[in-house]
């Protein structure tokens, strides 16, 4: 399927369950890896967590202007 708008459909529900897992890592791993990790890894678990998080906001934002354009690129569809 090459339809712009089911790409940017299956884009957007993609990068928005990545982002609510994310967000649900988040919240659980200094919980969840206390008694494994020393405080300094799981803040560093903590920041990759927000520079995913900042990509993948990023990515979403980004997904209707893509689609935008190739709709416009492909006006019959």
């Amino acid at each position: 399927m090459h339809d712009p708008y089911v790409l940017g459909r299956m884009a957007a529900r993609h990068v928005d369950q990545a982002l609510a897992e994310l967000r649900t890592g988040y919240q659980t791993a200094s919980v969840d890896l206390k008694a494994h990790l020393p405080p300094h890894v799981i803040a560093d678990v903590l920041q990759v967590y927000r520079a995913e998080g900042a990509r993948l906001t990023a990515a979403a934002a980004a997904i209707p202007v893509v689609t935008r354009a190739l709709r416009a690129s492909h006006p019959s569809r």
